[in-house]
């Protein structure tokens, strides 16, 4: 009898984990996908060749976009970030480097002398400066078809300042850094619903504290490397072959760690039945059992503040200067979560209650002009936009 009551324990404390195991194994597999939505089944598809393509890329010299946010999370490298006094806001400077496959294939260019999607001529020309994640670093899709490729086509030159996987503490620390010198007459700062509205970790924090990275040349009007900049990139050009490596080898580290975290099991009950289970809260929906969402919302918001009062400090005005907020939106249809509609009502009464004190402050709900729920307005393949949905940002 006691065998029977302690066997029966068990399985009810590992249920949870033997439900992982069924959704790892049952989301990799054929049946799972042929039951989604076509963007879900074409990305499906594109991962099965990508191995052949990306040992083509890397025969013609072409290297894959290193995200600061991929450095920050190493020792190796925020210690070098210290040792040379240098944060990177930017790629591999003057090199050429490839983007991510939703469709369109992978998309191809050359970065210009920050590691920032530019032309020589943009610097030259530019009064507008974009700043964002991958969506205005323009995953994935070809330089005239990303929100600065449409606005230069309608005669609006502009300075992409947008990295994929960047999040507030890079927005703020871009701002510090380049915004400066009245070298901008609109700044226009895109938040991503997705992931740039939750908060810090302890990599991002680095980003809001005072480091001089890059130098302003007053006289050329041009924003540069610091020395301590070029010998932080000579570096990573050496060490890039094993930070590759390190890479893919930290994929299976994180797939176990997820496991054990009960992530594919969480993200369900989250994104499907907006029941959210986390060390500081347990809540269905709106309600919580431990823990408050609204208290949750305003904590992540602090840094988004931060780096708000801090554009509107930059450019004003008085500076000559428009600033303007934009939020851009996943698709609901590929990947939604409840949490988010909650997420995004706080936040445009986040940004509307900083309006009340600074009028001049543009904002925009990008749901307003491109819809969530349509496929049109995004990439055959992937999260991010189409290339008419990217058009319609303009």
């Amino acid at each position: 009898m006691k065998k029977h009551i302690f066997f029966n324990l068990t399985l009810i404390l590992l249920s949870p984990w033997i439900i992982e195991i069924f959704l790892i194994n049952y989301v990799k597999t054929d049946s799972f996908v042929e039951n989604k939505n076509i963007t879900v089944q074409k990305n499906y598809l594109l991962k099965k060749d990508e191995k052949k393509i990306l040992e083509k890329l890397k025969r013609d010299g072409y290297e894959p976009t290193i995200y600061p946010s991929v450095l920050q999370k190493k020792e190796f490298y925020k210690n070098l970030f210290l040792d040379y006094n240098f944060l990177p806001l930017g790629a591999q400077p003057n090199t050429k480097t490839y983007l991510c496959d939703e469709g369109y294939g992978f998309i191809k260019f050359n970065t210009d002398h920050l590691g920032f999607r530019n032309k020589t001529e943009d610097w030259e020309k530019s009064k507008v400066a974009l700043i964002g994640d991958s969506y205005v670093h323009g995953s994935c899709v070809e330089d005239n078809f990303t929100i600065s490729g449409h606005l230069k086509d309608m005669g609006v030159y502009n300075l992409n300042f947008g990295i994929g996987n960047h999040q507030s503490a890079h927005y703020y620390y871009t701002i510090d850094q380049f915004i400066k010198n009245n070298r901008f007459e609109n700044v226009v700062l895109l938040f991503s619903l997705h992931n740039d509205l939750m908060g810090i970790d302890d990599g991002d924090s680095l980003f809001i504290k005072n480091f001089d990275s890059y130098t302003y040349n007053l006289e050329s009007n041009e924003i540069q490397l610091s020395k301590g900049g070029i010998k932080f990139y000579e570096t990573l050009k050496k060490k890039l072959k094993n930070l590759i490596k390190e890479e893919n080898q930290n994929i299976k580290k994180k797939s176990l760690k997820n496991f054990y975290k009960l992530n594919n099991l969480r993200n369900i009950l989250r994104a499907n039945y907006g029941v959210w289970i986390n060390k500081d809260l347990i809540c269905i929906k709106k309600k919580c059992l431990y823990g408050s969402l609204d208290k949750r919302f305003e904590k992540e918001l602090i840094i988004v503040k931060k780096t708000i009062l801090k554009l509107i400090e930059r450019c004003n005005p008085e500076k000559n200067c428009n600033p303007m907020v934009i939020l851009l939106h996943h698709p609901k249809f590929y990947d939604h979560d409840i949490i988010y509609d909650f997420r995004r009502a706080h936040f445009n009464e986040f940004v509307n209650k900083i309006k009340d004190n600074s009028s001049y402050l543009k904002y925009v709900d990008a749901a307003s002009l491109i819809d969530p729920n349509l496929p049109k307005n995004y990439a055959p393949a992937g999260s991010h936009f189409s290339i008419s949905g990217y058009k319609d940002v303009e």
